[in-house]
């Protein structure tokens, strides 16, 4: 799965800096976006409403 997420997320960079009026280093670019995706991706991940008390009623009386 990572291998499709890397590759998708390369050429997302590639397609979004085509147009570039200046030279491009696509892999720096790449790795650049990697390392703020890494750094940023729960910022505003959240649980949708009644998830959690959803996954508490299937979880194990001894992870309760």
């Amino acid at each position: 799965m990572t291998g499709f997420v890397v590759k998708a997320s390369a050429i997302l960079v590639s397609r979004s800096l085509a147009d570039a009026p200046f030279a491009v280093d696509l892999e720096e670019a790449v790795r650049l976006d990697s390392e703020f995706y890494r750094q940023h991706i729960h910022d505003e991940t959240m649980l949708y409403p009644g998830v959690r008390e959803g996954l508490e009623r299937l979880a194990p009386p001894a992870m309760r």
